[in-house]
């Protein structure tokens, strides 16, 4: 009787360690899974980028079947590093939520010294930095282009990441500057001198008297010392 009940024990206790191996293995399956289709979804969003997955493991006590087709992931991000993924098998039909910590490494524009309100950016401000941009809130920049030219609205530190709240367009032509007047009627363009009789940025419409007839006209400010009629 007790040889006889010891071996019920036993089988017992095998068949649950049985289980328990296979549902930890399904558990290592559905992970590794999860953090393939993070690295690949970042990766797809920044292909420049270094990304770094960090996957929360699941409870132990989590008892996964294996599902017999290939889960589907959606993840839920909102620009930050931590990451909500839910896993949703059909068949059988089950769904989990897990959780993971991201980080993107990408060069970002950093100011290269101190910059002052109202300065314009040139090339050597800026210096291009590794940075994790989950850290970052706000629009950064990338690209030189997107923001050498353009004025400071407030003082900045060196070492400080550029964002677009920081900028706006500089002012190329002040006040009783001395421009040049260009018209263009077809193919031919004339040009005369002009005095500006208000500030602007490129791109701005400011009031321009032509030095010659006196009259004053409306023209765009195209760079420093240069405005053009529509």
């Amino acid at each position: 009787m007790i040889k006889r009940n010891l071996t019920r024990l036993l089988l017992l206790t095998t068949l649950f360690l049985s289980v328990s191996v296979v549902q930890a293995a399904n558990n290592q399956a559905l992970e590794k899974d999860a953090k393939s289709f993070l690295q690949n979804h970042f990766q797809q969003i920044h292909p420049e980028a270094d990304i770094q997955i960090t996957l929360n493991s699941l409870n132990t006590r989590v008892k996964l079947v294996s599902c017999n087709q290939p889960v589907q992931f959606k993840p839920n991000n909102s620009g930050g590093s931590r990451v909500s993924l839910r896993a949703n098998c059909s068949l059988p039909r089950w769904q989990i939520y897990m959780t993971a910590k991201v980080q993107i490494t990408k060069p970002v524009l950093v100011t290269n010294t101190a910059i002052s309100k109202g300065q314009t950016l040139q090339a050597e401000d800026v210096v291009s930095i590794e940075t994790d941009i989950t850290r970052l809130r706000g629009e950064y920049f990338t690209e030189f282009g997107a923001i050498i030219g353009k004025a400071a609205k407030r003082n900045l530190g060196a070492g400080q990441v550029i964002k677009s709240n920081m900028l706006a367009a500089a002012i190329v032509v002040l006040r009783e500057d001395s421009v040049i007047i260009e018209v263009t009627r077809g193919s031919l363009t004339i040009r005369t001198s002009g005095t500006a009789l208000r500030s602007g940025k490129k791109g701005e419409q400011i009031p321009v008297r032509n030095d010659k007839s006196g009259r004053v006209i409306k023209a765009f400010v195209i760079s420093p010392g240069l405005v053009r009629t529509p």
